[in-house]
């Protein structure tokens, strides 16, 4: 049977267009992930360059890597060419690290002391003090630790040890928006925009802010950071460096290193062990930042390691800290465009060396100007570069974990 349709003039009669549209007087503000990365790296002085340099500190290591094996009552130990100026005669070494053997425990490593020394072959005294010859060849890449540089009564000038401190660059990005709108368009009545211009610089300028935390997160520096001063002339269209690449530019990962990419699962272990990794190497890494996914599951490590405090400068108002085995309160930075590419990732970050620097006078502006174009037009411009201290060179005072597995 057949529905029974409308009698006398209802809605279904009117002609397109004459009615009155309802419309609400409201636009909500739109969906879009928090940018949270950039609102909690601190905000540097701006730079008068589009490149610009720092210097970092280069101290001599106080660590030898075994070049060879080391056999049982051998008495010449060589090193990875180059360190044998890190040691002198009557240095006391102590093996702290032997990969994949028992020649070596974390409490009874043997100690030698150098006699002689050429070059990087280092004649030495084993078992010095309590310690004793483990009885095993210990294998190539042993790490000795120089534990003290001994001397006699009225010795003379020693060689000198200066170094020269290194040279990093980092570029400045160009970021912008256009708005160019016809005299019609900003004369015609609009539903819930009183002025069509002001509403369309103000949501051009939500996008340039969600690309410049994207390019915090995700950028390349290109030029790449230079191994010389100057740097090559960086040109156009450069681009600013991200935390996921400053981070893994040194490379050479390793477990339980500053840059570990081993599959598995981010446990309370794993996070101790990237603050662990840093305190080694002197840095003081205070904030985690990371996605929902991998928060998820710090979220379930335990109460005794987890507070929740308030914080103005994120949406939800509060923040999660987690307390590491070392003691070391680390902010949780959740932001959620790290699940677009980077879910199994999760850094630890040393806030007092990094820094976004905007160029001067570039922070954001508005750029407009008279034309002869029927309308109006103007642009958002901002640039902005990003400085991460001890990373490049050496990945000292931050840690980065990625190949963590990603839960459903």
């Amino acid at each position: 049977m057949a529905l029974q349709t409308h009698t006398g003039y209802g809605t279904p009669d009117i002609t397109s267009g004459t009615q009155i549209y309802d419309f609400s007087p409201l636009i909500l503000a739109s969906l879009r992930q928090e940018e949270a990365v950039i609102a909690h790296i601190p905000v540097g002085a701006p730079v008068q360059d589009t490149t610009w340099y720092i210097e970092e500190e280069n101290l001599l290591s106080n660590q030898l890597t075994q070049s060879g094996t080391f056999a049982t009552a051998a008495t010449t130990l060589n090193v990875t060419a180059g360190q044998g100026v890190r040691v002198r005669v009557g240095a006391i070494l102590q093996a702290i690290t032997s990969q994949a053997s028992a020649a070596v425990q974390q409490d009874n490593g043997e100690q030698v002391q150098v006699t002689a020394i050429a070059t990087d072959a280092l004649t030495v005294t084993r078992a010095y003090g309590l310690t004793a010859d483990p009885g095993l060849t210990m294998p190539a890449s042993t790490i000795w630790k120089v534990i003290s540089q001994t001397l006699p009564e009225g010795s003379d000038i020693q060689t000198d040890l200066s170094q020269k401190r290194l040279i990093t660059n980092f570029v400045t990005q160009i970021f912008e928006r256009t708005v160019n709108i016809t005299r019609n368009q900003l004369k015609r009545r609009m539903q819930g925009v009183q002025d069509e211009f002001s509403y369309q610089l103000d949501q051009v300028t939500i996008q340039l802010r969600r690309e410049l935390n994207d390019t915090v997160i995700f950028g390349t520096q290109n030029p790449a950071p230079a191994a010389t001063f100057p740097a090559t002339t960086v040109g156009d269209n450069r681009t600013m460096m991200g935390m996921l690449y400053a981070l893994q530019k040194k490379g050479s990962p390793a477990a339980k290193a500053t840059f570990d990419n081993t599959a598995e699962a981010l446990t309370p272990l794993v996070f101790n062990n990237m603050a662990y990794a840093v305190a080694k190497k002197g840095g003081h890494a205070t904030a985690a930042f990371l996605g929902g996914k991998q928060a998820r599951v710090v979220e379930g490590f335990g109460q005794d390691l987890i507070r929740i405090v308030p914080n103005e400068t994120v949406r939800q108002g509060f923040t999660t800290l987690y307390r590491t085995d070392m003691g070391v309160v680390v902010t949780l930075v959740v932001d959620g465009n790290f699940e677009d590419g980077a879910a199994g990732t999760m850094t630890l970050t040393d806030l007092e060396r990094v820094a976004l620097r905007p160029f001067v006078d570039a922070e954001m502006f508005v750029l407009t100007a008279p034309s002869f174009k029927d309308g109006d037009a103007a642009r958002v411009i901002s640039e902005w570069g990003a400085e991460w201290r001890n990373a490049i060179q050496s990945l000292d005072a931050h840690a980065i974990h990625t190949a963590l597995t990603i839960p459903s």
